[in-house]
């Protein structure tokens, strides 16, 4: 099971670089500028600040969709998010 999340990881964003920016980060997940900053000030995607860049490494984002959050906050961050642009809810 765990190598096939590894492939399935190394797939999952090919094209983007092994670090990525808080803008690569918006694109990856389809969300927008203060939800990405909500994600990674709030522990759920680590990260390193350096001066007012963020640098965050691809395979934290990776596990971030595969493992799913343990924190209860970053969990109902995307599910506001989802509700206030669906109509719908958590989708």
């Amino acid at each position: 099971m765990k190598k096939e999340q590894n492939e399935s990881s190394n797939e999952l964003f090919k094209d983007y670089p092994d670090v990525i920016t808080m803008a690569d980060l918006q694109n990856m997940l389809h969300i927008g500028r203060n939800t990405a900053y909500k994600l990674v000030q709030g522990s759920s995607i680590k990260s390193i600040r350096i001066g007012k860049k963020y640098i965050i490494p691809k395979s934290s984002v990776v596990n971030f969709l595969l493992e799913g959050d343990k924190s209860k906050k970053s969990l109902a961050i995307l599910k506001k998010r989802c509700y206030t642009i669906s109509g719908y809810g958590w989708l």
